[in-house]
């Protein structure tokens, strides 16, 4: 959750700055804030998932499948765990 932490504190920091294009401003933060708990859980918890997926996808590319190794699977039970 640290690159969101840091994207909070950037918008909190600098609220004012302007995206400066067409598009609409950025948000004024990363969670709503009568929802700040439920909104910080859903993030980690999709990072966690995200971190869990790119580990996986690694060691593939390096020949290894979640089969053959332990953490492997516990890492595709993460996903399964963030998923319900």
């Amino acid at each position: 959750m640290g690159s969101n932490l840091i994207v909070e504190y950037l918008l909190k920091t600098y609220p004012n700055i302007a995206s400066g294009g067409l598009e609409p401003p950025l948000a004024r933060a990363v969670t709503r804030p009568d929802h700040h708990w439920e909104d910080s859980k859903v993030l980690a918890t999709l990072e966690t998932m995200t971190d869990s997926i790119m580990n996986l996808r690694q060691m593939k590319m390096s020949g290894l499948e979640s089969d053959q190794v332990a953490y492997l699977r516990r890492q595709r039970d993460r996903i399964d765990l963030c998923l319900d």
